[in-house]
């Protein structure tokens, strides 16, 4: 195999990727038993490799994971605070509601009592520009005399 690879006199510009130029040199320049040494090396390399990736890819797991339920605690607390506010606005509405009627009440109660208070006026006025108020005016001085 190792002189039909080298009868076929690649260089290395011929390769499209250094992965299978380095493979093309270790076969034509190595022996069999270091070309396997080789290879197991570079295996024992990739698998130092990924285990490490492997390791640190746990460790951002395991922090993701810690994140994650923070997040998730912190989540449930703005939860409740969110149910709580929302009571309290709910109990604002009300207090709002009662306030409104109690004004629109109390309007209605200023419209009635002005009212009232036209009627008493306007009587009053009617009394006192009527003749009988003019006729006994006298006598209210009199009498106011004598008290």
């Amino acid at each position: 195999m190792k002189e039909f690879i080298v009868a076929l006199d690649a260089k290395n510009d011929d390769f499209y990727d250094e992965f299978i130029a380095a493979a093309h040199h270790r076969i034509t320049t190595l022996s069999a038993e270091e070309y396997l040494f080789s290879l197991k090396d570079r295996v024992l390399k990739e698998l130092e490799f990924f285990q490490a990736k492997s390791s640190a890819l746990q460790q951002e797991v395991e922090t993701l994971t810690d994140s994650f339920a923070e997040q998730k605690d912190e989540n449930a607390i703005l939860h409740n605070q969110l149910h709580e506010i929302e009571e309290r606005v709910t109990e604002q509405e009300k207090n709002i509601r009662q306030l409104t009627d109690k004004n629109n009440n109390m309007h209605h109660e200023i419209t009635i009592k002005q009212q009232e208070f036209n009627e008493i006026y306007q009587h009053h006025k009617n009394l006192i520009s009527s003749l009988s108020w003019k006729l006994t005016k006298p006598l209210r001085v009199v009498r106011r005399f004598f008290k």
